[in-house]
């Protein structure tokens, strides 16, 4: 929870009193990406290519003689090129702004950790979700053209 809009211990609050006066919680998740900052990402940049830390992003070499085009030619949700080149040249996808890495659904802890969040939210108390951008999470395991 961002802490601009409280805490846990006052969001499990708000649910139960929203229960009691017969309204329900909806929550939105955003199934597609996580934050350049996420420990997941962290440790992916940090692995490098090949790694396993890797495997739970989209990232591919890039085309071209020396991989400096992108590995696609996919436009973002936002307009313009939605793959980004790290130092190691190896490019990541995000359908959304930069700083918004695409998790890869195709990986077992990826469909996990939602799972657990999910149960996470259920057992407070919150009665459904809206999932955000829910068209984008599946993806051609080979990203064509």
């Amino acid at each position: 929870i961002d802490p601009s809009f409280g805490n846990l211990a006052e969001a499990e609050k708000l649910i139960a009193e929203a229960r009691q006066a017969g309204i329900r919680t909806i929550i939105d998740i955003v199934p597609n990406h996580v934050s350049d900052q996420h420990a997941w990402f962290r440790a992916a940049l940090a692995a490098g290519p090949g790694s396993p830390e890797r495997e739970l992003f989209h990232f591919r070499p890039g085309r071209g003689a020396h991989g400096e085009l992108p590995p696609n030619d996919w436009e973002s949700e936002f307009g313009g090129v939605p793959w980004t080149r790290v130092e190691d040249g190896q490019w990541y996808l995000h359908l959304f702004a930069t700083e918004q890495p695409d998790l890869n659904w195709a990986h077992p802890a990826v469909r996990q950790e939602h799972e657990d969040v999910l149960r996470f939210w259920f057992e407070r108390g919150v009665a459904g979700v809206r999932i955000d951008s829910a068209a984008l999470v599946a993806k051609d395991p080979a990203l064509p053209d």
